[in-house]
């Protein structure tokens, strides 16, 4: 399992690093690179020094984080990079190129100037990776997994690879996996079979009636049953798209404080 962590020393993107530790676990190729993209506009003049001086203390900010994962399991091999690259291209280029598993990255923060959208990045990679995104708000930390929703649409299509990594997860925290469909009021409630999904694990079903919208009608869901992730499947036309680019603004996006797993279609 090969996990790639930007970050840019926020608490959220540490965080989201230090969960990525415990989330590898189950794998026996435990591998997390950090990387940090300094993204200066110009490099003339007074931002070359600016330049050297960011370096500097990026590399002592990695080591430190390093040690931090290392502590939490010392089976992990850890690297790292600073780049001088905007982190939104970066990371998702990246990702592909060197054949990474999963992209851990924190629901705030990752913002190089202070005019940029909280979380701008963040939801950039979801909405542009090809692999499993975890997105981790600053409150969370992942030291047990007892339930796992993941959404559900009646036509959804899920790659085999992305069923397989969430299986190796729920199966080591013994985390039971609970679908969600949403539906509009008045809609026939869907019968979707979870164990058509995962035959060997403990699931439920549930066929909800949307609320206000989908976002907090899948917040309270998940705040009342005490689910430790929520996992989102990513393809064209599905809830997960009016979810991030119809339902609600990018700023309400980072209001959820529960992590999101989200998955290619």
């Amino acid at each position: 399992m090969k996990i790639l962590c930007p970050t840019d020393f926020s608490e959220a993107s540490t965080n989201a690093c230090l969960a990525a530790a415990k989330l590898i676990n189950p794998f026996e190729d435990k591998q997390i690179h950090l990387v940090h993209c300094i993204n200066i506009v110009s490099r003339a003049g007074m931002f070359l020094k600016m330049e050297d001086m960011l370096r500097q203390q990026a590399k002592e900010d990695l080591n430190k984080l390093k040690e931090s994962i290392e502590i939490i399991n010392p089976e992990i091999k850890v690297t790292s990079t600073v780049v001088l690259e905007n982190p939104k291209s970066y990371t998702t280029k990246l990702a592909e190129k060197e054949g990474f598993d999963l992209i851990s990255i924190g629901t705030e923060g990752l913002s190089a100037l202070k005019d940029v959208t909280i979380g701008s990045v963040t939801e950039y990679i979801i909405r542009k990776s090809n692999i499993p995104v975890l997105a981790i708000p600053p409150q969370s930390n992942l030291d047990s997994i007892s339930s796992i929703a993941m959404g559900i649409e009646n036509d959804v299509s899920i790659h085999r690879n992305s069923l397989t990594f969430l299986e190796s997860i729920a199966d080591f925290n013994n985390a039971k996996i609970i679908g969600i469909n949403v539906r509009s009021a008045g809609q026939m409630a869907s019968s979707f079979k979870m164990e058509t999904l995962f035959p060997s694990l403990e699931t439920e079903f549930h066929s909800i009636e949307v609320e206000n919208n989908i976002p907090s009608t899948m917040a309270n869901f998940v705040s009342n049953n005490d689910i430790s992730i929520l996992v989102m499947i990513h393809q064209k036309k599905n809830w997960l798209q009016r979810l991030f680019y119809n339902s609600i603004t990018k700023a309400e996006l980072f209001e959820i404080n529960f992590p999101l797993l989200v998955l290619p279609g």
